[in-house]
């Protein structure tokens, strides 16, 4: 952990092997609802985006060579997670390495150019920018037929259990994000 995972507007996913117990994969979550996202560090959020209620993902991680699809199921719960707490998108930074990946989990450019952009929480690398609208994603990912979109939208996992987590949350911090 570091001090960033303590920020109070930080979730932390986790996915774990339901035979062994083990960790196998994790994700970190910061909204905006209480200070800018990280990744405004470096970028500044295209005009529609500003003000808006949105969060960062970093961090995502899985143990090479674990075969299930764990970063998969971590953005479904993210998602779900969004949907909960009413947050309109998602925005990441990928290395150049990552890009398909993250286009694979349905993360699209976002500024539409592919530019790459160093990361002030990303030691100063180069990162592609993006990002996945919460609240068109089902919509966008069933006419693009895209492969993942029955596990994300139509299969219930029991086990990604996203909104009696939020539920228990106290209300100050399920609150609207209030910011001109």
């Amino acid at each position: 952990p570091d001090p960033v995972d303590r920020w109070p507007d930080v979730s932390i996913f986790y996915a774990e092997d339901k035979a062994s117990g083990r960790l196998v994969g994790s994700a970190r979550l910061q909204c905006n609802r209480s200070q800018p996202l990280q990744i405004e560090r470096s970028i500044e959020l295209p005009a529609h985006l500003q003000g808006k209620s949105l969060a960062e993902v970093t961090r995502m991680v899985v143990i090479a060579g674990y075969a299930h699809p764990v970063k998969l199921a971590l953005v479904k719960a993210i998602h779900l997670y969004c949907i909960a707490m009413q947050i309109g998108g998602i925005v990441a930074a990928s290395r150049p390495s990552l890009l398909r990946q993250y286009q694979g989990l349905g993360f699209e450019d976002l500024f539409g150019d592919h530019r790459l952009a160093p990361m002030a929480h990303g030691s100063g690398l180069d990162h592609h920018v993006l990002f996945r609208d919460t609240v068109t994603s089902e919509a966008h990912n069933r006419a693009r037929n895209h492969p993942h979109y029955d596990f994300v939208f139509r299969t219930y996992h029991p086990d990604i259990d996203v909104f009696r987590a939020v539920a228990a949350l106290p209300a100050a911090l399920r609150r609207p994000l209030d910011r001109p």
